[in-house]
């Protein structure tokens, strides 16, 4: 099965690797803004649209490495009569809890004229919040003494620390994540919006996947380099993965510093200026001609779209938080599975998945 689940994540990743390439070579006005020139900031054009989209990866691993060792966390930090299921999902689900309400406090920063250098300064404020969260959770994870066998009673202090911790890592990622898909529209043309977001959906994708075969490696680096029948803690092996992806976070928001410019004439608009949500332009309807009834159509036809995308998007997030937690729990305590592999196969899933997403 493992050599399946290989073999099957790095051809999906292949092909999904080839089917990007030709969708992007054959979008000119993509290539023709990735080759413009930006005196504002490092990298050009190129630069600053690829740093954007990347932002994915590390955003996700985060809200994902956990997910292979969350069970085994909380067998060690409460007694074995807690409700330790629900508990591992709790760790899992405030990051996402805490992203829908950081999305929600993103509205002050986007209202009115676009403002560069405001925008760029909160996501570098949240990159460092969620970075100083992640080596936070990763400390308190940390079993500086392994129990041998189950605690009398809750480590409470631990297990609220633990959860405080990514309940804020949600919300300044809801925050950064708002900004920054503002960001990579902002700049991208508008018949390229499309190859964009198929791209920024894979690396989504790609990111869920690689969080638990990033815990999955870890787990394997410490059984290689401990002493033979050596037991390896949940919360040792949580720890260093998050650490591990907070190390990556930490570059990623050195890269948005250097290749991100902070100043509005640094970021070139292809299609006009950025209005604020509570603003009307008036000026389209008049070319137009546009009637009453004709307007009314529009704006009824413009709350169906959003009232279903907001239906199906809280559909899915659902749907997958609750298959990423009891998937791995019912591999682990049904099957009898070790997290180990348990990390790999959830993340390999993902990986086959990609060519798909293209599609």
């Amino acid at each position: 099965l493992k050599m399946v689940l290989t073999v099957g994540s790095v051809a999906g990743l292949l092909i999904t690797s080839v089917m990007l390439y030709l969708i992007f070579t054959k979008d000119r006005a993509l290539l023709r803004c990735l080759k413009q020139r930006n005196d504002f900031g490092a990298g050009g054009m190129a630069g600053l649209i690829f740093c954007l989209l990347f932002s994915s990866l590390p955003r996700e691993m985060s809200m994902t490495v956990q997910i292979p060792e969350s069970l085994g966390v909380m067998i060690n930090l409460v007694p074995e009569s807690y409700p330790v299921e629900m508990l591992s999902g709790l760790l899992i689900s405030l990051c996402r809890l805490g992203m829908m309400l950081g999305t929600l406090l993103t509205y002050p920063l986007t209202s009115g004229r676009w403002h560069q250098p405001r925008l760029k300064w909160a996501v570098v404020g949240c990159g460092v919040a969620h970075t100083a969260a992640l080596v936070v959770f990763a400390a308190v994870c940390y079993d500086w003494k392994t129990p041998t066998e189950y605690p009398g009673r809750a480590q409470t202090a631990r297990l609220l620390t633990l959860l405080g911790c990514q309940f804020i890592a949600g919300i300044v990622l809801g925050i950064s994540n708002a900004l920054v898909i503002m960001m990579t529209s902002r700049v991208t043309p508008p018949s390229s919006r499309p190859t964009v977001f198929i791209c920024r959906c894979v690396l989504n994708c790609a990111g869920t996947g690689l969080g638990p075969m990033l815990s999955n490696a870890v787990r394997y680096w410490q059984l290689s380099a401990s002493p033979p029948e050596t037991v390896i803690s949940p919360g040792d092996a949580c720890a260093v993965s998050v650490f591990v992806v907070a190390v990556f976070g930490a570059l990623w928001l050195a890269s948005f510093v250097l290749l991100v410019p902070t100043s509005n004439d640094g970021v070139p608009v292809p299609f006009g200026a950025v209005r604020g949500p509570g603003s009307h332009v008036d000026l389209g309807d008049f070319l137009t001609g546009a009637t009453a009834e004709e307007k009314e159509q529009k704006e009824a036809a413009q709350k169906t779209i959003f009232v279903t995308g907001l239906s199906l998007q809280t559909e899915r997030a659902w749907l997958v938080a609750g298959l990423e937690v009891v998937t791995a729990m019912v591999l682990e305590q049904e099957y009898e599975i070790s997290s180990r592999d348990v990390g790999f196969a959830i993340g390999s899933c993902f990986m086959v998945a990609t060519p798909l997403i293209v599609l």
